[in-house]
């Protein structure tokens, strides 16, 4: 069975892109688009009522929710106002003359007023009445008079016996006789502060408008709202103008003969109901495919007809450029390692005919430049052995052996042999430490007991003259650094700066971390270096720099990235500053 598909998998290989191109496009493309159409067709109609149904009560669920965040808004405006202590002390307070009543008005009132009017863009305006006859009326703020109190709104408000109450009202129109205006209001009476003995309410009138726009119709369906009663409180035009007669009765037959209607029930924060009649038409979607059907099934021929074209070009193109490619391969098969001349695209065939010509451009500079790598890397290997080599050579200066036994001479012929002893000791630690080195890391501990004897020698022979100063990360103490990469600088710094200069000597070392890396520095008050040397130093690679030149190959051949930099001054000293990873 393995051998007959190997078999079946050869010979699909011996298939020419060409046909392999249009039994694609027939098997992968033709037939399950025929399939994929004529399943589609009958599926599409069993669906369509599903999606029809979706549609609609995803519209209802919107207008429910945009309908319950307008007026719960104006709830909690109106709960807000009631709760505000300064407000409501500002509005029951006896004033003394209305220069003092309009200086709490501009400074208090006045802000929290037009803040709860203009805040919201559901509200069209917050009024606020008190039963205060010290208070001037105007700027939201009304007075409880006779008028007020018969009014329709207050009226129904008061008979409602609720604290919080959702008035839907009439509002005479003022220009046109007997017409009304259709008005919703949430009204409250503010008396949460029993200290305050006068009578006040608010009234949040809602934007009417926004309300309309909420209810107007969306994919074919159209909203009427009632009360508990039937009475048609909004329907598709809440702002039309309405008559004395009243709100007319909702008669659910005069809208079944073409529509459907859904009654969802809405409970206000109140305790009223409101219903939400959802008239959805009959004629839906259906309709629309009947219509576009032949439309349909007309750009789906078209579609195909295109797809023939396409793939009959893109397969021709493949195709030639292939036959090119292999051409050309069994040319160099041959030896012959000539370009394939020529625009061929930029797409996978292109690129991989460019790929090909810049690989038999280089295939005879791939030879020289392994030669080149190899002859470099033995090169930077007999330059790391020469650098240790001449750093060992360079490690004993014998100027500073020489002073170093001149003064324990002297000091031994001025005061005996008593201070000897320990500047001996440390001499023989620094030489064994010397010998024994091999270019590997040690814990920076180490090191820098290895510094501080070194310091006591330069001490013991400067004197008053000379002092340091050492400051070490403890948490860094552990950490490996390599041997021997800090005393060259200290050296320099004892010998070529402190020496040299007529001012007492002081050298600092400081070892710190800084983002993941050690900062080693080596700073001293010297005579300082020149901007010329400086440069001559940090640019240059000759054996006059020996144990700097050694320090840096040293640091190159143990650290993929470090960095090394020397700042200095003519008379201001000079520092050594290494970055190194930890």
């Amino acid at each position: 069975m393995n051998n007959k598909m190997k078999k079946m998998f050869y010979r699909i290989n011996d298939i020419p892109i060409r046909q392999k191109f249009i039994w694609i496009y027939i098997v992968l493309f033709l037939i399950p688009m025929l399939i994929i159409i004529l399943g589609i067709t009958i599926q599409l109609r069993r669906e369509i009522a599903a999606q029809e149904s979706s549609i609609q009560m995803q519209t209802i669920d919107k207008v429910m929710s945009d309908m319950g965040y307008m007026i719960n808004s104006c709830f909690s405006i109106a709960v807000d106002i009631s709760v505000d202590q300064a407000l409501n002390e500002a509005l029951s307070k006896e004033y003394a003359n209305p220069s003092e009543y309009f200086k709490t008005y501009t400074d208090d009132l006045k802000d929290k007023t037009f803040m709860y009017a203009t805040g919201y863009n559901n509200v069209i305006r917050v009024s606020m009445y008190a039963d205060n006859n010290n208070l001037l009326y105007g700027g939201n703020i009304y007075g409880l008079n006779e008028k007020i109190l018969e009014s329709a709104w207050m009226k129904d408000y008061l008979a409602s016996g609720k604290k919080t109450a959702v008035l839907t009202w009439l509002e005479k129109h003022p220009h046109m006789m007997d017409t009304y205006y259709n008005r919703i209001s949430i009204v409250r009476k503010m008396d949460e502060f029993s200290q305050l003995d006068t009578e006040m309410y608010t009234r949040i009138d809602i934007e009417v408008d926004k309300l309309s726009q909420l209810l107007k119709p969306a994919y074919g369906i159209y909203f009427v709202v009632t009360d508990e009663s039937g009475k048609i409180l909004f329907d598709e035009s809440p702002n039309q103008l309405l008559t004395a007669q009243g709100r007319p009765m909702f008669n659910s037959q005069d809208y079944t003969l073409d529509n459907t209607i859904y009654r969802y029930d809405y409970p206000l924060q109140d305790g009223t109901v409101w219903y939400l009649n959802a008239i959805v038409p009959k004629a839906g979607l259906n309709d629309v495919m009947n219509r576009y059907s032949g439309l349909f099934f007309l750009s789906i021929g078209g579609s195909l007809l295109i797809s023939v074209v396409v793939i009959s070009v893109f397969s021709r193109s493949y195709n030639q450029r292939i036959q090119i490619l292999s051409h050309h391969m069994k040319k160099v098969e041959k030896g012959n390692f000539r370009l394939i001349e020529g625009d061929y695209g930029k797409d996978e065939i292109g690129s991989l005919i460019g790929v090909f010509n810049r690989m038999t451009d280089r295939i005879n500079d791939l030879v020289n430049q392994v030669l080149k790598f190899k002859i470099k890397e033995k090169d930077l290997q007999l330059q790391s052995v020469k650098a240790e080599l001449q750093f060992l050579h360079s490690q004993m200066d014998p100027h500073f052996l020489f002073n170093t036994l001149n003064a324990i001479l002297v000091v031994s012929n001025r005061k005996g042999y008593e201070e000897i002893t320990d500047i001996i000791r440390s001499l023989s630690r620094t030489l064994r430490y010397l010998i024994e080195w091999d270019d590997s890391m040690v814990p920076l501990e180490k090191e820098m007991t290895f510094i501080r004897m070194y310091l006591e020698i330069e001490k013991f022979r400067f004197r008053d003259k000379f002092n340091y100063e050492i400051d070490v990360d403890e948490e860094l103490l552990q950490k490996p650094v390599m041997k021997l990469s800090i005393q060259p600088f200290v050296e320099n710094a004892c010998k070529h700066g402190i020496q040299a200069s007529r001012n007492n000597g002081l050298l600092r070392i400081y070892v710190y971390q800084e983002k993941g890396d050690m900062i080693i520095s080596v700073k001293d008050n010297g005579i300082g270096i020149s901007k010329q040397s400086l440069n001559e130093i940090l640019n240059s690679d000759s054996d006059s720099h020996i144990g700097v030149t050694n320090v840096r190959r040293r640091l190159a051949l143990n650290y993929e990235n470090y960095q090394f930099n020397i700042l200095s001054s003519e008379g201001l000293g000079t520092e050594v500053i290494m970055r190194l990873p930890i």
